[in-house]
């Protein structure tokens, strides 16, 4: 029989420490290359076409006007100025360019730069990163929903029991209605089976309560004792789980939640 692991002590210092900018490009590259990482910033692509299409709709009329006046005294034979009246339209054309290419370039670094910092991270603790990864087959409320599931920055661990969290978010809708669900989660393999739950903290509520994206009957909520109901609201599908639920968040447990959240 062999003598269980030494546990991995908890190392942060990758999340802070400074990054090389062209170490994080090339640890990026590599990652494309070798597969890891999708071959194009999808999501990047989506923002600077929502962008740039917002910046169009916005400041289309005015660069057309701008344009216009510049092209009439390019073209007017009584200004004297010709085609050097494009000059100044130009030159704002290509400012506006290079500030574009500028940002796009910071904001890629800092994607590998975050990249590049979690799986640091996630090697000094024994742990694995990834990406993304599209569908998870995951258990739960919000991984059934919407198109275009997708998880992102997972960092997974295998020992002592599977543990992973990330990043994820789905669609829903389509055309003018069409919107995106971003949601993080932590997924714990139990040893044993526990009673469908949701545990909802009503510190994040908006104004028409909760932003769970399935509504429940107020028969289907549990209520524990001292002030745990006022930090959390505890949901059970059936009401035969209810004594299983309470036995399984002990009176020791909510003051544990309520510190954490």
């Amino acid at each position: 029989m062999s003598a269980p692991s030494e546990p991995v002590p908890f190392d942060a210092r990758a999340l802070t420490e400074p990054v090389d900018a062209r170490t994080a490009r090339a640890y990026v590259r590599e990652l494309r290359r070798s597969g890891r990482a999708p071959a194009t910033n999808t999501v990047g692509l989506i923002v600077g076409i929502v962008v740039g299409g917002i910046f169009l709709v916005m400041f289309g009329t005015v660069f057309s006007g701008i344009l216009g006046v510049f092209l009439h005294l390019s073209t007017s034979g009584g200004s004297g100025m010709g085609a050097w009246a494009l000059v100044p339209f130009l030159m704002l054309i290509a400012i506006l360019v290079l500030g574009g290419l500028g940002i796009a370039r910071l904001a890629r670094g800092r994607g590998a730069a975050r990249w590049y910092r979690l799986d640091r991270f996630a090697r000094a603790n024994g742990m694995t990163w990834y990406p993304e990864a599209r569908n998870p087959p995951l258990p739960g409320l919000i991984f059934g929903l919407g198109d275009s599931r997708t998880a992102t920055d997972i960092v997974r661990g295998t020992t002592p029991r599977l543990v992973e969290f990330a990043n994820y978010r789905y669609t829903t809708g389509s055309g003018k209605e069409q919107s995106t669900r971003h949601w993080g989660y932590v997924a714990v393999k139990l040893s044993n089976p526990l009673p469908h739950i949701v545990l909802d903290a009503v510190g994040n509520n908006g104004l028409f309560g909760s932003n769970l994206p399935a509504a429940f009957d107020k028969h289907q909520r549990l209520s524990l004792e001292g002030d745990f109901d006022q930090h959390f609201a505890l949901y059970c599908r059936w009401k035969v789980q209810g004594v299983g639920i309470v036995v399984a968040v002990t009176p020791l447990r909510p003051p544990t939640f309520v510190s954490g959240w």
